[in-house]
């Protein structure tokens, strides 16, 4: 690189006649970018020591220190974690979303303002979730994804189904909230 900075020109891997510093390389650029590369050239592997992003230069540091080193791996376990955590809130927010948006619209829909239809479809859903869950044909990962999802799936019914509730006359009513707390109360129990 050295090289090709000192005579302005780097080739094209493809093309090699083609000159990657044209129109970028002047001569300000070009004796700056000297004095960067000789300086890296002269620190050998201690120039990532002068890297800012990643940690990269505290774990040049910690390689002579075991208690830097210990503390830098506690704190990338804990960024870790959090960016973990952060990626699971995410797909579970995004699974609820088309739950709401694509299955409760639908069944909505077709149940044609008949809230019994309705409830009886989606709890039927939820119990195709927990086999799904339970069984022992389907993939680890999608079991744990809905396993986890089932509990945020439950919530949004729930929250639904009080929504309807809460609109019927009293004796439906009641129904509802009496089949809702005994599937759910089935559901959280075992």
């Amino acid at each position: 690189m050295l090289k090709w900075v000192k005579c302005g020109f780097c080739p094209n891997y493809f093309i090699p006649e083609e000159n990657l510093f044209d129109g970028r390389l002047n001569s300000s650029n070009q004796i700056k970018s000297e004095k960067r590369l000789e300086k890296i050239l002269k620190l050998g592997f201690d120039c990532l020591r002068l890297v800012k992003k990643n940690n990269i230069s505290d774990y040049m540091k910690s390689r002579k220190s075991p208690e830097c080193l210990q503390q830098l791996r506690e704190s990338s376990t804990i960024v870790y974690k959090k960016a973990l955590c952060t990626a699971e809130i995410s797909i579970i927010e995004d699974a609820l979303s088309v739950f709401n948006h694509e299955i409760l619209e639908h069944f909505s829909f077709e149940a044609n303002n008949n809230t019994f239809k309705l409830m009886f479809w989606l709890w039927k859903t939820l119990n195709r979730i927990q086999q799904i869950c339970a069984s022992s044909n389907t993939d680890r990962e999608t079991q744990k994804s809905l396993s986890l999802l089932l509990p945020h799936i439950c919530t949004c019914l729930a929250g639904n189904i009080s929504a309807k509730a809460i609109q019927q006359i009293p004796q439906i009513r009641y129904f509802l909230f009496l089949g809702s707390f005994m599937y759910f109360f089935k559901y959280i129990k075992g």
